[in-house]
């Protein structure tokens, strides 16, 4: 198995923090610190693409090929950590 590197999107929304995995729909949760969340997210990512595998296997049948395909997407190497509060923000 090859280890893969996601994109999450956090942010917090109250008391709680939730988050977003960018590359997989539907792979979102929430935790009640920054830490929980992200082991939430770990945790969700994993169980779903492993049940994107099983999926993917089990479509293919009794023969398949399994290769290994990696994607470089144009993105920014920095990585930009924004908190805004209310109304000190771009929106204000």
């Amino acid at each position: 198995m090859v280890d893969s590197s996601y994109s999450a999107v956090i942010q917090q929304d109250g008391q709680w923090w939730i988050g977003w995995i960018e590359e997989i729909p539907g792979v979102n949760s929430q935790g009640a610190t920054r830490e929980e969340l992200i082991k939430n997210r770990r945790e969700a990512l994993s169980e779903a693409v492993e049940l994107n595998r099983e999926d993917a296997r089990e479509a293919a049948g009794a023969s398949y090929e399994e290769i290994a395909i990696r994607c470089h997407a144009n993105r920014k190497v920095a990585v930009t950590l924004r908190r805004d509060e209310p109304g000190t923000g771009p929106h204000g």
